[in-house]
């Protein structure tokens, strides 16, 4: 049996197009070849493989019954049933009924049109012929009614009913006729249908059944394709060019953006985005690189939109990192003044609602290499953000958990454990962490996560060398490590936990953990953890671990460095409360108001969740330190903070009872 009739036989109960009603068809049989029939019918279409054929005979003017078949071929010529019943003869009648009945002298370009809406139909919705990565149901009757129309159209030769055949499989091809594929592809190529050159230039770059990759072949079809006008092929032929070539490069990226291909208005943005140093040479735009980024987000493009709520988020390029890059061009001989000014000018107003307007778009795409709801709820976990709200920050966590986002994963265990947005559970923080990690055991962040359960025991039995083990080995790298599994390190060795005490293998953790490259423009944990380094150095120093003595100068120092990282860092704020405090300042802290302004600092932070400042504003109030000296606000600081579990302040407050 011939392929297309194979094709007709599996089809044809499905077949059903907009133009195609149930008929009965009359003929003649004409030939007869063993059990097989020959019918003629004169009609612009035929019934369906499988139809059931009714035969008569007239002997003397009477209709008789002659017989039964099943139509097995088809063809413009004649139709070919097998006998079932009876014993039909040349010149006898038939009748047949056709419930999808397929045409059969219709042009080319009708049977295309007749079956290309419905072809589109069975493509997912968003996707169609010619994308990258198209999703289609092959299940759905749509694709069941089209396919043989397209085919029969390509077998009239169709240019673009060639392309589709060879594309999608319509018909079978296997080792043994992969060149007819090939010669489908080349015909409709030759006609000028680019998807057709971009699927060669594909077969080529690959290299599958048979056929071996050829790279100038790539090369050549792919060209063909984007002058054709193909955005995808713009841009993949972009993609294909050397680095040497900037100028073809940037030539087939701007065909490609300009065409609508999101990938490329995303790399397009980004190359106005990545050079800030180049902002003279009129190859940074702040402007130029949202507005292309913009393009491709509204495409659903979700890398784009997590950038865009990034650039709003944090204010454009002007970000943390300033003074570090200032120095870095410092140390280069230029001039910071002028540099200085180009900061100055990249600036753009933060704007919290912008952002989670692009976060959320993210959230209903596919393919983000970011996870856009721990975006969200970090947006909401911020206290400088005009949306801090912790319970808004857990749910989103959550969301993005239950979607299967790793991140998120990891967040809202850390929720739990904290009780941040929701009530303190180590069990459900073990649980989450446990997912991100199953999850991804090599995600540097699931492996920290993992690390600090088993460090203090959230949710399992503590495990000191595990813990340490996890820690290690994601800053063995100078060049990538992590830096809250620094501070982890750091304070096994300050603490003794797992590890001998040693407070110079701290210190040197710390200090690692102070170098971290922060994360410029987009991000901001690693900014979080570095203020965190500053922290616990800022502690050695005040508490003069490993040294002879304290300095209470270094720590404020330290303390304002955790500040440019992370303001509302409430930890930094007590530490500098403490060191302005210090006795060694004898009378330049009356001189220079520092006892006030440690009252000050102390305030922020237990406003910040810092629940030891209390003690040490009642400690203040006793002792009257920058303010007056008055027990019964000393006693009532000692109170907040006793009954938020600060064991030294219960103990305060029954002696001074």
């Amino acid at each position: 049996m011939k392929l297309r009739n194979l094709i007709f036989l599996i089809f044809s109960i499905c077949i059903c197009c907009l133009n195609a009603e149930p008929r009965t068809f009359e003929g003649q049989i004409v030939g007869k070849d063993g059990d097989r029939l020959k019918i003629s019918i004169d009609a612009d279409w035929a019934p369906a493989v499988g139809d059931l054929v009714k035969v008569t005979a007239i002997i003397m003017g009477r209709e008789m019954n002659g017989g039964s078949a099943e139509v097995v071929e088809v063809s413009e010529d004649a139709i070919w049933a097998k006998i079932t019943g009876g014993n039909p003869n040349v010149k006898m009648l038939v009748s047949i009924s056709s419930e999808n009945p397929v045409p059969l002298r219709i042009d080319a370009d009708a049977l295309f049109e007749m079956a290309y809406d419905d072809f589109l139909k069975a493509f997912r919705e968003g996707d169609k012929p010619g994308d990258e990565w198209p999703r289609i149901d092959k299940k759905s009757p749509e694709w069941a009614r089209s396919a043989p129309l397209i085919v029969q159209a390509a077998e009239k030769g169709h240019a673009r009913a060639k392309y589709l055949v060879a594309a999608f499989y319509l018909k079978e091809f296997n080792e043994n006729n992969v060149r007819e594929r090939l010669a489908l592809l080349e015909d409709a190529a030759k006609a000028g249908i680019a998807e057709a050159m971009y699927e060669l230039s594909i077969i080529y770059y690959i290299g599958q059944h048979g056929i071996k990759a050829d790279k100038a072949k790539r090369d050549e079809w792919m060209k063909k394709a984007a002058d054709a006008g193909m955005p995808l092929a713009a841009y993949k032929f972009y993609e294909f060019l050397p680095w040497d070539q900037s100028d073809l490069k940037n030539e087939y990226l701007d065909i490609a953006a300009r065409g609508g291909h999101p990938r490329a208005q995303y790399s397009k943005g980004m190359g106005y985005l990545r050079k800030p140093e180049d902002y003279e040479k009129g190859t940074f735009s702040m402007q130029i690189g949202m507005d292309w980024l913009k393009k491709a987000a509204e495409q659903g493009y979700a890398t784009a939109a997590v950038d865009l709520g990034d650039l709003h988020y944090n204010g454009g390029g002007y970000h943390p990192m300033h003074d570090e890059t200032l120095q870095i061009f410092k140390n280069k001989g230029e001039d910071v003044s002028k540099t200085e000014r180009i900061w100055q000018r990249l600036k753009i107003p933060r704007n919290d609602r912008e952002a989670i307007k692009y976060y959320q778009i993210a959230t209903e795409s596919d393919g983000g290499l970011v996870d856009p709801f721990a975006r969200i709820a970090m947006l909401y976990s911020d206290r400088s953000s005009e949306l801090y709200d912790p319970k808004k920050a857990f749910e989103w966590y959550h969301k993005g958990a239950e979607k299967d986002e790793t991140d998120s994963m990891i967040e809202l265990g850390y929720c739990y454990a904290r009780g941040f947005g929701v009530g303190k559970s180590p069990e459900k923080a073990y649980e989450w962490i446990s997912k991100a990690y199953d999850k991804a055991p090599a995600y540097d962040d699931s492996i920290v996560a993992m690390g600090y359960c088993l460090l203090y025991g959230v949710g399992c039995e503590k495990d000191y060398p595990r813990a340490k083990e996890l820690f290690e080995s994601v800053v063995k790298d100078e060049y990538r490590r992590h830096g809250m599994a620094l501070i982890h390190l750091g304070d096994m060795h300050r603490r003794g936990l797992g590890v001998p005490k040693d407070l110079y293998q701290s210190t040197v953790y710390y200090n690692w953990g102070e170098k971290i490259k922060a994360s410029a423009i987009f991000g901001q944990k690693q900014e979080y953890y570095k203020s965190i380094a500053f922290t616990r150095n800022a502690r050695r120093l005040l508490m003069g671990e490993g040294m002879k003595e304290n300095n209470p100068l270094g720590a404020a120092w330290k303390c304002q460095d955790a500040y440019r990282f992370n303001p509302y860092n409430a930890e930094a704020k007590r530490y500098h409360a403490l060191a302005l405090m210090d006795k060694s300042w004898g009378k330049l802290a009356k001189k220079n108001n520092y006892h006030e302004s440690a009252v000050q600092f102390l305030k922020e932070a237990a406003n910040l969740g810092d629940y030891l400042s209390y003690y040490y504003l009642g400690e203040a109030h006793l002792n009257g330190m920058g303010v007056k000296k008055d027990k019964a606000t000393a006693m009532h600081y000692y109170q907040l903070a006793a009954d938020r579990g600060v064991n030294a302040a219960i103990k305060k407050l029954d002696k001074l009872r």
